[in-house]
C-alpha cells in the first residue's frame, strides 16, 4: 500500500467520526466478538473432557480421597468447606458416581496445569459442578448464552457498523454531488458525466464496502487469530506438561503452506492474466473470421477461410487448456501441501495420546482450535484484496474531490439586470479540460437584445460549449464574454443564470412529479403559475390527461412522455423563470403538423422581447433566424442570415443539405426562385 492510497483512505475513516458512537461500538464489539470465541471453544473443550473421563477420578486417587489426611482428602476439603456439600460429595467418590470437575481439578492439581487455578477456583465457587449431570447442564446453558451474546452482540456491530458507514458514504455522495456542481469541465468532456456517476456508484460503494469491514473484521480477525494462536500452545501444555509440539508443528506447516501457497497463487495469477490475454486475442481472431464471411464467399477464399479458422481454434484451445491446466495444478499442489501436513500433524497427536500424554478431549479442543486458525486468515487474505480496491477507489474519489472548480465569484459581484442592448464574444477560447482539443478558437461576435440566433456546426460540441459558457458553467480559456458592456465575470453566478434559461435535449425532464419537473421544487412557483407556463407551452392539455394530473409522476421510472411532450415540459420550466436570453435545441425527431404549429405558436407568445439561441433541427426555424452562427472546427466559419450563407458558404451549404435533407435543396443557388 503506498502513501497515497494509505492517506486517501484514512480520511475517507474520518467520515466515520460523523457517527463515533456507533463506530466504537462496532470496534470494540468486534473483538469483543474474538474473545467470545475462545470461551466457547474452552466451553466445548471442558465438556469433552467431563464425556471422556466420565467425571471419575482414578481408583487409587478415589481411595485416597476418602482417607482423612491424605493429601487429595486436604486438597478436597479447602476447596469445599461445606460440610454437607462435602459429605455428598464423598457419598458420591463412595459409591463411584462421577464427581464432575473435581476429577478434572485434581488431576490438573496433580500435573500442575495452566488450567488448575480455574478448575480449583469453579470447584470451590460453583456446587453445581461437583456433579456430572448438573455441570453438564450448567455447561450447555453457559455455552447457549455465550451463542446467544456472540447472536446478538454480531447484530449489534453489523447494525452499528451500517449506520456508521452508510452516514459516511451519504457525506461522500453528497461531496460528489456538490462537486460535480462546481466542475463545469465535466460538461465539455467526451466522458465528463459519466466519470461523475461513477464516483458516485462504484467508487463510493467501493469505499463504503472498506469501511465496513475496517469496522467489523479489520480488529476482529487478528485478535482471533492471536487468541487462537495463544489458547492452543496453553491446550496442549495443559494437557502433556511439556513442550507444545504439535501446535509448533502446525505453525511451520501453517507458514510453510501460506508462504508457498502465496508464491504459487502470485505465479498463478500472473500465467492467468497472460493465458487470458491469449484466448482473448484469439476469440478476436475467431470473431473476425465471422465477420469477414463476404470477403471469403466474393474472393473465393473458403479454403484459405477455413484453414484460418483450424489454425486459430487449435491456438484458442491451447491457451484455454494452459490455464485449466494450471488452475489444477495450482490448486492440487495446495492440497498436497495440506494434506502432508495433515498426516504429519496426525502423527504427532497420535504420538501423545499413544505415549499417554494427552487424552481424546484435549487432543480434539486442540484440534478445533488449530482448525479455527484457518478462517481468520482466510478471511483477511480475502480482505487483502477487498481493502485494495477500497483504497484504490478512495484514491480517485479524493483526486475527483480535490479538483478546485473551474469558475469563481468575486466578492464583489454585482446583481445582473436583464439584458437590453447586446451580447458580446470577444476572442473567446475555450479548450476541453486536458486535452488540446478546442472548443471555440478565437470566436468574435456581436447579438442585440431580442435577435433570435441559430447555432449551426459540424461539431455540436461546440454549440453546446457556447451555451454552458452563457450559463457560467465554465469561463472562457481566453476572452470576454460581455452583457451590456460588462464581463460575465462581475456578476453574481445566482443572477447570470436566473437570466439564461437552457432547453437542452439532454435532461428534459427527471424521475418526479410533472409539477416539480417544471417548477424545479421552488416552492416560490405555485401551482397557477406553473399551470399558466404550461398553457403557453402548450404542455397542459396532455398533462390534465395524465393519470394525476400535474402530480403524475414522469420521468425514466414515472409516466412515459413523447420527445415533443417532453420538449413542452422543458420550454414550460423556461417560460416559468422569464429569462431574458433563452437557449433551446429542439427535438432531433420528426413532428407532426399539429406539433409544429402548436411549438410556432409557443414561440410566437414566449419569445418576442427576449435573446434567443437556437440549436436548430427545424429548418423553419433555420430561416426565421435573424443571425446565423456557422461553427467549423471551434472556430467562427462565417456569420449572416440564412440566405447570405447559403449563398457565400460552401460547407454550411453541404450541411444544411445533410441536416435538413431536402427542404435545403430549394433554396441552393440557382434552385431558388428568388
Amino acid at each position: 500500500m503506498n502513501g497515497t492510497e494509505h492517506d486517501s483512505f484514512t480520511r475517507a475513516l474520518r467520515f466515520l467520526q460523523y457517527r463515533r458512537l456507533h463506530k466504537w461500538t462496532a470496534l470494540v464489539g468486534s473483538v469483543v466478538l474474538a474473545f467470545l470465541i475462545i470461551v466457547l471453544l474452552g466451553l466445548a473443550g471442558l465438556f469433552m473432557a467431563v464425556l471422556v473421563s466420565r467425571g471419575q477420578l482414578d481408583e487409587d486417587d478415589r481411595q485416597a480421597m476418602l482417607l482423612e489426611n491424605s493429601d487429595q482428602r486436604k486438597w478436597l476439603d479447602t476447596l469445599v468447606e461445606s460440610e454437607p456439600e462435602r459429605e455428598q460429595l464423598l457419598q458420591r467418590i463412595r459409591e463411584k458416581q462421577g464427581v464432575g470437575l473435581v476429577a478434572l481439578g485434581w488431576s490438573a492439581h496433580e500435573r500442575r496445569s495452566v488450567w488448575r487455578p480455574f478448575l480449583e477456583a469453579a470447584v470451590e465457587w460453583w456446587p453445581w459442578t461437583h456433579d456430572n449431570y448438573r455441570l453438564m447442564l450448567g455447561l450447555l446453558l453457559l455455552g447457549l448464552l455465550a451463542a446467544l451474546a456472540r447472536c446478538g452482540l454480531q447484530m449489534l456491530v453489523h447494525w452499528s457498523a451500517a449506520e456508521a458507514t452508510l452516514e459516511a458514504s451519504t457525506r461522500l455522495r453528497r461531496a460528489v454531488y456538490l462537486q460535480t456542481n462546481r466542475l463545469g469541465s465535466l460538461l465539455l468532456k467526451r466522458q465528463g458525466l459519466t466519470e461523475a456517476v461513477s464516483m458516485f456508484t462504484r467508487h463510493v460503494e467501493a469505499v463504503q464496502e472498506g469501511l465496513y469491514l475496517w469496522l467489523t473484521s479489520r480488529y476482529r480477525e487478528p485478535v482471533r487469530l492471536a487468541l487462537l494462536l495463544m489458547f492452543a500452545p496453553l491446550v496442549e501444555y495443559g494437557a502433556t506438561g511439556g513442550f507444545p509440539w504439535l501446535t509448533l508443528a502446525f505453525a511451520c506447516f501453517a507458514g510453510l503452506v501460506w508462504v508457498v501457497g502465496g508464491q504459487l497463487l502470485v505465479w498463478f495469477r500472473q500465467r492467468e492474466q497472460f493465458w487470458n490475454q491469449q484466448s482473448a486475442e484469439q476469440l478476436s481472431l475467431l470473431q473476425e473470421s465471422l465477420q469477414m464471411m463476404r470477403l471469403v464467399k466474393g474472393y473465393l477464399m473458403e479454403s484459405f477461410g477455413l484453414a484460418r479458422l483450424e489454425r486459430q481454434l487449435a491456438e484458442y484451445e491451447r491457451s484455454l487448456k494452459r490455464r485449466l491446466v494450471g488452475e489444477v495444478v495450482y490448486r492440487q499442489t495446495l492440497t498436497l501441501l495440506a494434506l502432508v501436513a495433515l498426516v504429519v500433524l496426525l502423527f504427532v497427536a497420535g504420538w501423545n495420546i499413544l505415549q499417554n500424554q494427552a487424552g481424546l478431549a484435549s487432543i480434539l479442543t486442540l484440534t478445533v482450535t488449530l482448525g479455527g486458525m484457518y478462517f481468520p486468515v482466510s478471511r483477511m487474505l480475502r480482505q487483502r484484496q477487498q481493502f485494495r480496491r477500497a483504497r484504490e477507489s478512495a484514491v480517485r474519489l479524493f483526486a475527483y474531490l480535490d479538483q478546485p472548480g473551474e469558475v469563481t465569484e468575486s466578492v464583489s459581484a454585482r446583481f445582473l439586470e436583464p439584458m437590453r442592448q447586446q451580447l458580446e464574444f470577444e476572442q473567446v477560447t475555450l479548450r476541453v479540460p486536458g486535452e488540446d482539443r478546442r472548443l471555440l478558437d478565437r470566436v468574435s461576435f456581436t447579438v442585440a437584445a431580442g435577435q433570435r440566433v441559430a447555432l449551426v456546426g459540424t461539431d455540436r460540441a461546440s454549440l453546446y460549449a457556447l451555451a454552458y459558457l452563457l450559463a457560467r458553467f465554465h469561463d472562457p480559456d481566453e476572452g470576454t464574454i460581455r452583457i451590456d458592456g460588462n464581463n460575465i465575470r462581475r456578476f453574481t453566478l445566482e443572477s447570470v443564470r436566473a437570466q439564461i434559461a437552457l432547453v437542452l435535449q439532454q435532461g428534459l425532464i427527471f424521475n418526479d412529479t410533472v409539477a416539480n419537473n417544471i417548477a424545479c421544487g421552488d416552492p416560490a412557483y405555485k401551482l397557477p403559475r406553473v399551470i399558466e407556463a404550461a398553457k403557453i407551452a402548450h404542455a397542459h392539455q396532455f398533462i390534465q390527461e395524465l393519470p394525476q394530473g400535474y402530480d403524475t409522476l414522469i420521468g425514466g421510472l414515472g409516466h412515459p412522455l413523447t420527445p415533443f411532450q417532453q420538449f413542452c415540459i422543458g420550454l414550460a420550466r423556461a417560460i416559468l423563470r422569464e429569462p431574458a436570453i433563452v437557449v433551446i435545441e429542439e427535438p432531433p425527431v420528426h413532428l407532426s403538423d399539429e406539433e409544429k404549429s402548436l411549438l410556432e405558436d409557443t414561440y410566437a407568445r414566449f419569445l418576442p422581447g427576449r435573446t434567443v439561441f437556437f440549436l436548430p433541427h427545424r429548418f423553419a426555424t433555420l430561416r426565421a433566424s435573424n443571425l446565423v452562427l456557422f461553427f467549423h472546427q471551434g472556430r467562427l466559419e462565417a456569420m449572416g442570415t440564412h440566405r447570405e450563407l447559403l449563398h457565400s458558404n460552401e460547407l454550411y451549404r453541404q450541411l444544411c443539405y445533410v441536416e435538413f435533407h431536402l427542404l435545403a435543396e430549394m433554396e441552393l443557388p440557382g434552385v431558388a426562385s428568388g
